[in-house]
């Protein structure tokens, strides 16, 4: 479904949220999937309206959504045409208060480590560093919905971060893949709620290409 054809449906009446939902009936996981992409796309679409007149809901603030969302699941693409699709990773790991060099060293070398073999979804594209506590709904949203259109999550698991811990577990229970780096002692937890466990990421990216 392209962003103009959700556009048509918003202006026919559907709320944002059902103008998101694909043609036709969805597995149990891939409803599960559009719900909390489509409850995030309702916040954040709620935001953009009260900033606008009535009824001047436009192309590019649907554009902004999805975008926002990387909406990039199985069951629907931003896209005008339908492309082969790779698996996709979420680099899972800390970024607040955290340097430059601590929060993307990491993901930027990811991606490197396994270009073409995966697409990924990285929260630094929405750096809110020194803006959290002022875009709160946003993080979460964002997050979630990253999650949600991911297939593997790749956890930096040697810093101890409440978001990291949170969608490690969010992800495990919506039944994504989860590889996990881990150097030391494992928290029962992490172990649990982790496929693999990788004392590094030279073998969390050696495991990954098994899974590509």
């Amino acid at each position: 479904m392209t962003p103009e054809e959700i556009l048509e449906r918003v202006k026919n009446g559907h709320k944002f949220a059902d103008a998101l939902r694909p043609p036709g009936d969805l597995s149990m996981s891939a409803t599960a999937d559009w719900q909390i992409i489509a409850n995030s796309a309702a916040v954040l679409l709620h935001q953009i309206e009260e900033r606008c007149p009535p009824g001047k809901l436009q192309l590019e603030a649907v554009l902004f959504v999805l975008r926002t969302l990387s909406v990039v699941s199985g069951a629907f693409v931003v896209s005008s045409k339908m492309q082969p699709m790779q698996k996709t990773i979420y680099l899972c790991g800390g970024i607040n208060g955290l340097s430059d060099s601590d929060s993307m060293d990491w993901r930027e070398a990811t991606k490197v480590a396994l270009s073409g073999k995966f697409t990924f979804l990285d929260p630094m594209r929405r750096d809110y560093r020194g803006k959290e506590d002022d875009n709160v709904a946003e993080i979460v949203a964002g997050d979630l919905a990253d999650i949600a259109a991911s297939d593997i999550i790749l956890v930096a698991g040697d810093r101890p971060s409440w978001g990291t811990a949170m969608e490690c577990f969010h992800g495990a229970s919506i039944g994504k893949r989860v590889a996990t780096v881990c150097g030391g002692r494992v928290s029962p937890w992490l172990r649990h709620h982790s496929e693999v466990i990788c004392p590094s990421f030279q073998a969390a990216w050696e495991v990954l290409g098994g899974w590509a």
